[in-house]
């Protein structure tokens, strides 16, 4: 920084004896400025290697000090001077680099210091000779401290692979280079149940009482995309007195599972909440064995569960509560069932080509809305027009891009 400031004191000096453009100063200013840009930005890179040399080369100038100052000799007081300001300058480089401050050019520093000690070199030589010394033995010391770390680091790894190894074992019958054997694994899943938590997670998991527990991607409508994958062991914890629990962590939040009981906790920070849960597979059996045993009261049921009187709530006032507070409007609505009432802004396909129907408030310059997803087994849908009002009876599920998501709707109109 202070050869920045001497170019630019100098810079004028020499516009005005060589009558030099203005432009051509401009330029003179904007080269120094960059350069000096580019030596504060390079010079975190070298400290490193710099920072060593310049230690080394400031203990070999206080040695170099107190020699010329012993012998007492008058015609080298001029140069004992000079390498005392310059071993002040070094210092205060050193001083700043090792902080993180690379306002002064310790690099420049450095090597202009090195004339000093190398036209005295044989001044210096015992105390080099020592200094070269420790340095081997700190090196040799540095070298041991990395070997054990790496012997360490191989040693931890291997107890980690072999813990990986005998969970796999444990849970799936061990790691195969096999690719056929993935059906193998697949099917033997007797032993196992599973949940589903319908909350803002919608994750599907399976667990058996042996402390594995699987992941199963899903789609919107609850059907498994993938194979189940273990999850990391270090990821969850079994409770010892019931092997059927377990806590699952979550970035920063808390899963608390029974499978056998169908019952779920969610943890964040200490308090904690009652979520929605349930086996798939279970489910699914009772649901297939009541519509194989009465189709017509199924039919019934869902009629009446469909028709039972719901709170109304406009799309306008249920997005401005999104917008004024995404979470505390989730907690206050989400999972309850609300005639909706809007303007059909448009009708659409998400990337499964499920139909999504988006409302506004129904004025002309609305950036209000709310996503609609018609249930499964309605074509309501086809018959909407742009800019039609209408009700229909929805969940709200959540959030999308900010915007009240409603699922399960039927027209009400």
């Amino acid at each position: 920084m202070k050869q920045f400031a001497k170019i630019l004191f100098l810079l004028p000096l020499i516009f005005l004896s060589t009558g030099a453009s203005a432009d051509l100063f401009d330029d003179l200013i904007k080269a120094a400025q960059e350069s000096e840009d580019k030596r504060l930005l390079n010079a975190p890179n070298i400290a490193p290697k710099i920072i060593p040399e310049a230690n080394k080369q400031s203990a070999l100038g206080s040695y170099l000090v107190e020699q010329l100052t012993a012998e007492g000799d008058k015609r080298k007081r001029q140069s004992l001077n000079t390498i005392k300001r310059d071993l002040r300058r070094l210092n205060t480089g050193i001083t700043g680099w090792e902080a993180g401050d690379y306002s002064n050019d310790l690099e420049k520093s450095l090597e202009k210091f090195k004339r000093h000690t190398q036209k005295y070199k044989n001044v210096i030589a015992p105390r080099l000779a020592e200094i070269n010394a420790q340095m081997e033995v700190e090196r040799a010391r540095l070298a041991t401290e990395e070997a054990e770390r790496q012997a360490r680091l191989a040693t931890e790894e291997a107890e980690k692979q072999r813990k990986q190894n005998a969970y796999l074992d444990r849970c799936e019958g061990g790691a195969s280079d096999d690719p056929f054997a993935v059906f193998d694994t697949g099917n033997n899943t007797e032993d196992r149940i599973k949940l589903r938590i319908d909350d803002s997670y919608g994750i599907l998991l399976a667990a058996n009482k042996d402390s594995c527990l699987w992941n199963i991607e899903i789609n919107r409508n609850n059907e498994e995309t993938t194979l189940p994958t273990l999850l990391p062991e270090d990821s969850f914890q079994q409770n010892p007195n019931n092997k059927l629990q377990y806590l699952l962590n979550i970035e920063n939040d808390k899963l608390i599972l029974d499978f056998a009981n169908q019952q779920c906790i969610l943890q964040v920070g200490s308090s904690k909440k009652v979520i929605a849960c349930v086996d798939p597979d279970s489910s699914k059996e009772s649901n297939q064995a009541a519509k194989a045993t009465n189709t017509s009261s199924t039919s019934v049921t869902q009629s009446s569960s469909i028709s039972r009187p719901s709170p109304s709530i406009s799309c306008a006032k249920l997005a401005n509560e999104f917008n004024a507070n995404e979470m505390k409007a989730l907690r206050q609505h989400k999972g309850k069932t609300y005639l909706v009432s809007g303007t059909v802004q448009s009708i659409t396909a998400d990337f499964q080509d499920d139909p999504v129907i988006n409302l506004s408030d129904g004025s002309s310059f609305s950036f209000t809305s709310c996503v609609a997803h018609p249930a499964s087994g309605t074509e309501f849908y086809y018959d909407l027009d742009k800019g039609q009002s209408i009700k229909m009876r929805c969940v709200v599920d959540g959030e999308a891009m900010g915007s009240p998501s409603l699922g399960d709707c039927v027209l009400a109109n």
